[in-house]
């Protein structure tokens, strides 16, 4: 619009300097540009000055709505790492010290302001040849400023210091519980927070004041109407309550082996030698300090290695040079681990219906057990090392052995199995197993691993809090990554967080994961023992199809075996 008028007059010249036109408020601003001055004569007055005038709305400015988005989505964030915190037990930290600081040390920062440079704090005012003031920290629309000059402005600050100390000192006295939580590690947000939704415009006080205390025994009880696994409490006597707990949480560690070199040999026997000196730990913390460990576990490492035998020089059936590989890296990986010279004991020698078994002795007191397979006595390959594996262990180690298993008779067992609400798990083998080996069954896991894999106690105590979270999941995995360097391995890493962080996710949230990768995976007993995963998955290949779903796709195979039984939870992920 151009304007003939005489020249625009200021109404108003504030402290700043700035220039204040008609027609101008906070809600809507005049913007003039290319002003030059014309030899006309405008009312008497010669050389007017004539200008483009143009008048914006500040309420149409996306820019006046970004700090109500920002608000939005940091206190989004706010509430998830705040929760996250509370769940991996790094309250006091992550949680607690930011949220009661994030207030005072704001308010404190706008009282500095006011009282060391006032000037940067007041209203932004456009002037006719600039769009902002220089000095202003909040322009234009949106902005705050200190009232008030010399005593004034003092007595102020010194008002809002007390105001707001008094206060923080008042939030500090009745959110004191937040510094001594008492929660469960991965515990879930009902047993954490009052309320599910939290107060955006405060929400470091929302989350403080909606924090459980965790100091009564009643909230716990109150809250287990919420738990996935209610009505396993609610159904379960005191004597299985008792039971369950008395249970100590048994891992095989179970690593498949074909033709690795010494390097990836010597990074799982290190791994193994880690867990043990973990497990031997939390052992010995129990027995002499009498310390109450809640993650301690009894484990035990099996080895099983495909093509163990080979004919010699004599042409003798004989153990191949990958099983004497192995027996000469396990002293060279004690020793790298224990940071000092190690030599274990020879292993025990034991001939068997398929090859043979080693067997050692770890410094800590656990077993590593070798398993080398005679191809000509026994089925090679990866799937079927796993069913070797799950009918000794599972089949043999823990049922084979019991004796009560035909104690009782089949009305009792129906009606037995009727009430037994509280297991997740329905196929007809488990009517004949006692209640106690059922419940050692739920506690017991196998820990899938490749023969090239490196992993620490930390990332299978984390795979294990998964699942004692939950008696519906019947497995979890964890992330794997690559090692090594070149192009190849780059394209692998991005292939590999790909598949975790992406398609794994999104399975997650939508239900559950589909494939539990074998590289390191673990497994509950009791899920693999149903009667149609571990039958099943020994059927053996007959057509052209098998040899890709069941042999070389059966990681994916025996997950969706499991899937089938109708597990509420399946397989979760871990981060």
């Amino acid at each position: 619009m151009v304007s003939t008028e005489a020249p625009i007059m200021p109404d108003m010249v504030p402290p700043s300097g700035g220039i204040r036109y008609p027609n101008e408020n906070r809600f809507m601003r005049v913007n003039i540009q290319n002003c030059t001055v014309a030899n006309i004569s405008v009312n008497g007055l010669l050389n007017t000055t004539v200008c483009t005038t143009s008048y914006i709305y500040n309420w149409r400015q996306y820019i006046t709505y970004l700090p109500l988005l920002m608000q939005v989505v940091a206190s989004g964030l706010c509430y998830y790492f705040a929760r996250l915190a509370c769940k991996l037990c790094m309250q006091r930290f992550s949680f607690a010290v930011p949220l009661s600081l994030a207030t005072p040390v704001s308010v404190a920062a706008m009282i500095t302001l006011c009282y060391l440079s006032p000037e940067t704090t007041q209203v932004s005012i456009f002037t006719r040849f600039e769009r902002f003031s220089k000095d202003q920290i909040i322009p234009g629309f949106l902005s705050w400023s200190c009232t008030g000059e010399g005593n004034d402005r003092q007595w102020l600050i010194w008002h809002l210091g007390l105001g707001f100390g008094l206060w923080w000192a008042s939030q500090l006295w009745i959110t004191r519980y937040i510094w001594t939580p008492k929660a469960p590690r991965l515990a879930f947000t009902e047993r954490l927070f009052l309320l599910p939704q939290y107060c955006s415009a405060l929400i470091e006080q929302s989350l403080l004041l909606n924090r459980r205390r965790n100091d009564r025994e009643r909230i716990l009880k109150e809250m287990t109407a919420f738990s996935d696994d209610a009505s396993l409490d609610s159904s379960s006597t005191d004597a299985m309550r008792k039971q369950r707990e008395q249970i100590v949480p048994k891992i095989y560690v179970c690593a498949t082996m074909w033709h690795e070199t010494q390097g990836e040999m010597t990074l799982l026997l290190k791994s193994l030698f880690r867990l043990d000196i973990d497990q031997s730990a939390r052992r010995n913390a129990q027995d002499y300090f009498n310390v109450q460990d809640p993650d301690y576990y009894e484990f035990e490492a099996n080895i099983f290695m495909d093509d163990a035998m080979d004919f010699n020089a004599s042409s003798e059936w004989m153990p191949n040079d990958f099983l004497k590989q192995l027996v000469s890296v396990v002293d060279e990986a004690a020793s790298a681990i224990h940071e000092s010279e190690i030599t274990l004991l020879p292993p025990v020698k034991i001939p068997t219906p398929y090859g043979g078994r080693l067997v050692w002795t770890l410094p800590g007191g656990n077993l590593l057990i070798a398993h080398f397979k005679d191809r000509n006595k026994i089925r090679h390959k990866k799937r079927w090392s796993q069913v070797m594996y799950m009918y000794y262990l599972l089949g043999y180690r823990l049922l084979g052995q019991q004796d009560d298993l035909q104690s009782q008779s089949t009305m009792e067992r129906e009606e037995k199995w009727r009430n037994a609400s509280g297991h997740f798990i329905k196929g007809n083998l488990f009517k004949y197993i006692p209640e106690r080996v059922l419940v050692q069954a739920e506690n017991t896991y196998i820990l899938a691993l490749d023969g090239d894999v490196d992993f620490k106690p930390a990332a299978v105590q984390l795979l294990v809090d998964r699942m004692k979270k939950s008696k519906k999941v019947g497995a979890a995995c964890g992330r794997i990554h690559p090692t090594g360097s070149g192009p190849m391995v780059w394209y692998q890493m991005f292939e590999y967080a790909v598949g975790h962080w992406l398609q794994k996710a999104a399975e997650h949230m939508l239900g559950c994961v589909l494939c539990s990768p074998g590289c390191f995976s673990l497994f509950r007993g009791s899920t693999l023992m149903d009667d149609n995963v571990m039958r099943t998955y020994a059927t053996r290949s007959a057509e052209a199809r098998h040899y890709l779903q069941y042999d070389q796709g059966e990681d994916r195979w025996l997950c969706t075996l499991m899937l089938q039984q109708g597990l509420p939870r399946g397989i979760l992920r871990c981060f």
